[in-house]
């Protein structure tokens, strides 16, 4: 029997500044200890998702226009709480 609605998930373990995932409708960055540096380039390559992709960002908020902040919740953590950031790709 199949299934509608049936939806991939496939989750990646790599170096963000390697990988093409300008087809990902979510994107997580556990970013709480980049730097401002590492944020810029993520930033840049989060330009080729397309529109109406979410980016979950920790502590780090992203500055380009082009990703609308509409949520900023603080979560409890291991290390204790962080800020979580939810974009949409404009």
């Amino acid at each position: 029997m199949e299934k509608k609605n049936q939806q991939k998930i496939e989750f990646i373990l790599g170096d963000f500044l390697k990988i093409d995932f300008s087809d990902a409708d979510v994107v997580f960055a556990n970013s709480t200890c980049f730097s401002q540096q590492m944020i810029d380039k993520l930033e840049t390559s989060f330009f080729s998702l397309k529109k109406g992709a979410r980016i979950i960002t920790l502590t780090k908020k992203l500055t380009n226009k082009n990703f609308y902040l509409f949520d900023s919740l603080i979560y409890k953590q291991s290390w204790g709480e962080a800020t979580v950031n939810f974009y949409l790709k404009q």
